[in-house]
C-alpha cells in the first residue's frame, strides 16, 4: 500500500514525536480519515530522506512519530534554474508544479514587460506563500525531498544582476535550434533558462538578455504557452543530460 507523504518544515528525528501543522492534521483526519496506528511518510526538506512515521490520536490532538529513515534518490544531479516571467496565475501554478516534478533546482519569477498583472506591494508575500505551497505539494506527490528554491524580482533587469554563471539560454523564435546548440552546453554547470510570459519576452528584454550572454533557443514553429515552454525546456535538458529517459 502506498503511504501518503507530507512535508514538515521542521527538523525530523527518529522516535521524537511531533504535532504537525493544523492544516496537515486536518487533512490527515478529515480527508484521508487516517486512524490511530496508521503510517505516513514525512520529509523535512533538509536531506534526501523519508521518515516512515506512525500516527497517534489523543482526543483532538494528533501526533506523528518517525520510526524509520529511508534514503531516497529522487533528486536530479543537474542544477536547473528557471527564470520565469509572471504570467496568468493558472499558468504559473502549472509551470511550478510540473517543472518541480521534472527536477528543477531553483525558480526565479519576475515581472516582465508583458506581464499583464505585475506583482508588487502587499500582494507579493501572499503570492510567494501560494507559489511555495504549489512547489511543496508537487514535491510531496513526486517523491522529491529537497524543496526547489523560489525567489522574485521586480524586473528582468533586477534578476540579471544576480550571479548566473553557467549555461545561459532563453526561448526565442529568432534563436538557433536546440540540436545545433546542445553540444556547447556543459552539464557540470548550472542551466539558467529564461522564459517569457504570454507574448514572450519583449525586444528590449531579449537585447538585455543577449547582453548578459543568454543564447536564444528555438523550440519549433508552434507557439507554446508559457507553462508548456517551461516544461519543454526542462524536459529537454533532463533528457540530454539528466535522468529523464
Amino acid at each position: 500500500m502506498r503511504l501518503s507523504r507530507f512535508f514538515i518544515d521542521d527538523a525530523l528525528a527518529l522516535h521524537q514525536p511531533l504535532a504537525p501543522p493544523d492544516s496537515v492534521a486536518h487533512y490527515m483526519r478529515h480527508v484521508l480519515r487516517l486512524k490511530d496506528g496508521d503510517e505516513v511518510l514525512l520529509f523535512d526538506g533538509r536531506s534526501a530522506v523519508d521518515f516512515r512515521s506512525t500516527l497517534k490520536l489523543q482526543g483532538k490532538k494528533l501526533w506523528l512519530t518517525p520510526l524509520e529513515a529511508i534514503d531516497k534518490h529522487a533528486e536530479s544531479a543537474l542544477d536547473i534554474h528557471l527564470l520565469l516571467a509572471v504570467g496568468k496565475p493558472e499558468h504559473i501554478d502549472l509551470a511550478l508544479q510540473k517543472t518541480t516534478e521534472l527536477g528543477v533546482a531553483r525558480i526565479s519569477l519576475f515581472n516582465s514587460a508583458r506581464t499583464q498583472t505585475p506583482i508588487k506591494g502587499g500582494r507579493l508575500d501572499k503570492k510567494l506563500a501560494h507559489w511555495r505551497g504549489v512547489i511543496i505539494s508537487a514535491c510531496e506527490q513526486c517523491g522529491r525531498n529537497l524543496i526547489p528554491g523560489l525567489d522574485f524580482h521586480p524586473s528582468l533587469s533586477a534578476l540579471l544582476q544576480s550571479e548566473l554563471a553557467g549555461n545561459r539560454l532563453m526561448l526565442d523564435f529568432a534563436g538557433d535550434t536546440w540540436r545545433r546548440q546542445v553540444a556547447a552546453f556543459d552539464d557540470q554547470r548550472p542551466f539558467h533558462c529564461l522564459i517569457g510570459a504570454e507574448g514572450g519576452l519583449s525586444p528590449d528584454e531579449i537585447k538585455l538578455a543577449q547582453a548578459h550572454e543568454f543564447a536564444g533557443i528555438y523550440l519549433g514553429p508552434r507557439v507554446l504557452r508559457m507553462e508548456t515552454a517551461a516544461i519543454s525546456i526542462t524536459s529537454l535538458i533532463q533528457h540530454y543530460f539528466g535522468d529523464l529517459g
